[in-house]
């Protein structure tokens, strides 16, 4: 009987040591710890039970064994820890400008509660002129308000009032966990209910621009909340693994399934069903869009197209020529401002705008 326990154990330390190097490297050793330690004892006992009566596979029960553990750690554990990891929250501090700097001497600091965990913080800088057009700008991953400045300086500049908030569990914001913006979508719902308190602020002239991350949870957004009249997205890709374009290569489809692998652990992890952009992009017609992308990032110049195309005719796209993941403003200033201010003067401002 103690012979028969020499497999278990020696697996069960073998694995549990991988798990402790995966954990040491990539973060979150104690759920590398637990998930090799519970998968080794439950995959050796079983190979050791099942695989005793048979010699020519009793032999081989080490790498039958290690084939399932390495699969679940490697598809099970890695990505709940991947997620958790990075959904932590980031908390930061905010500097070294504000909105008085591009010439809202006006604005104000904003705090906004979506329940008891989740507080949002950010700034308001009034409409500058008596058309009431306002404009949030939403910043991109494991950053803060900081990241959408330069976009908010340019539409005030052009004359929007902008709110700029940080994520929550971002910044000043606080929260339990990020969310991927999963969570940040309904976020939004309350920054409008915000902005369309304040009485310089026109209801029918409402816009947003996200950036990044920030284009993930917009996009969405305007879905599912009529009162955006525009919206404005720049470094968009795949949300989800439906999101997807179809796989042009074995590494976009390798890559493709663990992002759905990622989808479901971070489910599990945030206790909400994750929905893809293409399903829900649609809803945003007939109201406009536009959307940047960068051809240079391969998947990127290839989804932005194709959420154009499910939001239909009301959409707008501009591929940037080389460009990268949101540089397109550092390589074509003049038409990346021109194409933006334009859009929302003509989607906000005009005067069949009621």
């Amino acid at each position: 009987m103690l012979k028969r326990l020499i497999f278990p154990i020696f697996n069960t330390i073998m694995i549990t040591a991988i798990g402790y190097s995966l954990g040491t490297i990539l973060g979150y050793r104690t759920i590398w710890i637990l998930g090799s330690l519970i998968t080794s004892l439950l995959i050796a006992g079983l190979m050791e039970v099942a695989l005793y009566r048979s010699k020519s596979l009793y032999r081989w029960r080490l790498w039958l064994a290690f084939i399932p553990e390495v699969l679940i750690m490697m598809l099970v554990f890695g990505p709940y820890a991947f997620v958790v990891q990075q959904t932590q929250p980031k908390p930061s501090v905010i500097c070294c400008q504000t909105p008085a700097d591009f010439g809202a001497e006006d604005y104000r600091d904003m705090s906004i509660t979506v329940d008891e965990d989740v507080t949002l913080k950010g700034w308001y800088a009034p409409p500058p002129n008596d058309d009431g057009a306002m404009i949030l700008v939403i910043h991109g991953i494991n950053a803060n308000r900081m990241a959408s400045y330069q976009h908010a300086e340019i539409l005030y500049d052009a004359g929007f009032g902008v709110i700029l908030y940080d994520q929550r569990a971002l910044g000043e914001s606080t929260g339990n966990n990020q969310s991927f913006g999963w969570l940040d979508v309904d976020d939004v719902s309350h920054v409008i209910d915000f902005a369309l308190e304040q009485p310089e602020v026109d209801p029918n002239k409402l816009g947003l621009a996200g950036l990044s991350l920030g284009g993930h949870i917009g996009l969405p957004a305007a879905a599912q909340d009529e009162r955006i009249q525009a919206v404005f997205v720049d470094g968009v890709a795949a949300q989800h693994a439906a999101d997807y374009p179809p796989p042009a290569s074995v590494a976009e489809h390798i890559e493709r399934f663990y992002y759905g692998v990622v989808d479901v652990a971070l489910a599990v992890h945030l206790r909400e069903p994750i929905v893809p952009i293409v399903s829900v992009v649609e809803n945003i017609a007939p109201r406009p869009a536009l959307l940047f992308g960068g051809d240079a990032t391969g998947l990127e110049g290839r989804t932005t197209p194709r959420y154009a195309d499910l939001i239909g005719d009301s959409a707008e796209v501009w591929i940037i020529p080389d460009g990268g993941h949101l540089n397109g403003i550092d390589l074509y200033p003049d038409e990346y401002k021109q194409r933006m201010i334009t859009f929302f003067q003509r989607t906000l401002l005009a005067e069949s705008n009621p």
